[in-house]
């Protein structure tokens, strides 16, 4: 009998714990699927990019996801840039898929990181366009 009274008095504890686990394990599935999705859609869509190390490592948790508990789930996915997660939710935008196809050509973007760098150098290029409009006022 000692043991149930054990257990009741950290069944509070193993709740909350269980919920934390649940709550990563969740974070954790959803990264995977925007890698997935990134290195199988994005990467090779028309902007090649070289992502065969992401491909690697999304097969690899996926064939070891019956033992993926007993990971850190907070720290499987570190290697995937973070920029991915908003292109996941772009992935059925056609027009989208047409901007990042000329953007990805025009910026000779090629690798992983290319999610990362198409935005900053996009962001670079958009503040600095026509400076030298005004300069027609020859007479």
């Amino acid at each position: 009998g000692q043991g149930f009274g054990v257990a009741s008095e950290v069944g509070v504890d193993v709740n909350a714990q269980l919920a934390v686990m649940n709550n990563r394990k969740t974070h954790f599935d959803s990264r995977l699927e925007r890698a997935q999705t990134y290195a199988s859609f994005f990467c090779v869509c028309g902007v090649r990019m070289d992502a065969a190390a992401l491909r690697a490592l999304v097969d690899g948790l996926r064939s070891s996801y019956h033992d993926i508990l007993s990971r850190d789930l907070r720290t499987a996915l570190d290697s995937v840039p973070e920029e991915i997660d908003w292109l996941y939710t772009m992935r059925s935008s056609e027009l989208f898929l047409n901007l990042w196809r000329q953007r990805g050509r025009e910026l000779q973007i090629d690798s992983v990181e290319g999610a990362r760098e198409l935005l900053e150098r996009d962001g670079d290029g958009a503040a600095g366009g026509g400076a030298g409009a005004a300069e027609d006022g020859d007479e």
